[in-house]
C-alpha cells in the first residue's frame, strides 16, 4: 500500500477506533495530522532530510515514541500514545494499542487529545485583538520554558 493511499484512506471516518463523524487533514513539512473526533493522529512522512530520518517504518515508530516521551514532559494532557495502523480487508485502520502480532502494520501514529485550533499560538498572535489573547501568556510561557530547562538534566557533549 503506498503512502498516498494511506493518507487518503485516513480521511475516512471508519478508519478510526472511536466513532468519528468527520476527519480534518493538516499537513506540515514533516507530518500529516488527522483530526478525528476527540483525537488527533499524527503520522510522520517517510523523509530523510539529513537532520531527521523518518525513511523506514521502524524509524518512524521510534520517533513517534520519542515524540510522546519527550513532549509528554510539558504536555502530558495532550499526548496519549503511539498506535499502529494496519491494512486489512482492503481498508486502512488505526487500532487501539492492543494488536494481534499477525497483523501487517503499515504505519504508526502519535495519538493525542484534540484541542481547539483557535488556541494555537500562531492563530492567537494573528488575532491579538480578539478576546482570547492575554499578553501575560508570553511571560507565563517564558517562565514555564525557563523552569523546564532549569530542571532538565544537562546532556553530555558525546550524546550528540
Amino acid at each position: 500500500m503506498d503512502k498516498v493511499n494511506v493518507e487518503r484512506q485516513l480521511l475516512d471516518p471508519n478508519a478510526y477506533p472511536d466513532k468519528v463523524d468527520k476527519v480534518e487533514h493538516v499537513e506540515t513539512h514533516i507530518s500529516h495530522i488527522f483530526l478525528a473526533g476527540a483525537y488527533a493522529y499524527k503520522i510522520k512522512k517517510p523523509l530523510n532530510l539529513g537532520f531527521l530520518d523518518f525513511s523506514t517504518l521502524q524509524k518512524r515508530k521510534f520517533f513517534c515514541e520519542e515524540e510522546v516521551r519527550l513532549n509528554s514532559r510539558l504536555s502530558s494532557d495532550i499526548y496519549i500514545d503511539v498506535v499502529p495502523i494496519i491494512y486489512s480487508n482492503g481498508r486502512t485502520l488505526i487500532l487501539d494499542n492492543q494488536i494481534d502480532k499477525q497483523l501487517d502494520i503499515i504505519e504508526y501514529a502519535v495519538r493525542m487529545h484534540r484541542f481547539d485550533r483557535k488556541m494555537e499560538l500562531d492563530t492567537l498572535l494573528d488575532q491579538k485583538d480578539n478576546n482570547l489573547w492575554r499578553d501575560e501568556w508570553i511571560d507565563e510561557l517564558a517562565s514555564c520554558v525557563a523552569e523546564f530547562h532549569r530542571n532538565s538534566a544537562v546532556a553530555s557533549v558525546e550524546s550528540g
